[in-house]
């Protein structure tokens, strides 16, 4: 995974490039949406979301049509640069770095950074905290680590994936099942003796 991460990061510096040499195809008062996707497409392709503000999932395909309407910074690039290659199903993929240029320009990149320092400082720590925040961390450093080669906020929307979080909710459960079992299949500690002393008497 670590050597697919490092040979991967000649693409993203192949999109920052595409996305400097094309900043001019960008309209300046809609850029900012590429940056927060995930926001939306969380929103429209989560069951409860979507069944409560009645909204449409996004579905994902390579055409002409799609591209038009779409935030996605990777399908939207591609378009512009190599339409026949976004067509014929190619793509250069996204980076965080690009998103926040198109978004903020300079600014973007330096903010969006900081936020990375912060976030990976949290990440150093996270052992130390409560096992809910451990779970969720670990939710999300699984994309986060990808970042330079992904969207910039994927990793926020995957710590509230309705999968995730039915599978957590599964497994805390089975815990209280188990740990309730548990200390009812406990032998009582008799004379200070241990449990195994209890079993041995009750033989």
């Amino acid at each position: 995974m670590l050597v697919s991460f490092f040979d991967s990061q000649g693409a993203s510096f192949r999109v920052v490039i595409q996305t400097i040499n094309n900043i001019d195809l960008f309209n300046p008062s809609t850029a900012y949406q590429y940056l927060f996707y995930p926001f939306e497409l969380f929103v429209h392709n989560n069951v409860i979301t979507r069944t409560i503000f009645g909204l449409t999932p996004i579905i994902e395909v390579q055409t002409s049509e799609f591209v038009q309407t779409t935030h996605n910074f990777g399908h939207v690039l591609t378009y512009m640069v190599d339409p026949d290659r976004y067509l014929s199903g190619g793509g250069f993929g996204t980076s965080y770095v690009a998103e926040a240029y198109v978004a903020y320009g300079i600014i973007g990149v330096i903010m969006i950074s900081v936020m990375i320092g912060f976030i990976f400082r949290f990440f150093s720590s996270m052992l130390t905290r409560s096992w809910v925040v451990i779970a969720c961390a670990l939710i999300g450093i699984k994309n986060f680590v990808y970042i330079p080669r992904n969207f910039a906020f994927l990793w926020v929307t995957e710590v509230f994936n309705i999968t995730y979080i039915c599978f957590f909710v599964a497994i805390f459960v089975v815990a209280l099942l188990i740990a309730k079992v548990g200390t009812h299949l406990r032998f009582p500690n008799r004379s200070g003796r241990g449990s195994l002393a209890g079993l041995e008497e009750r033989l």
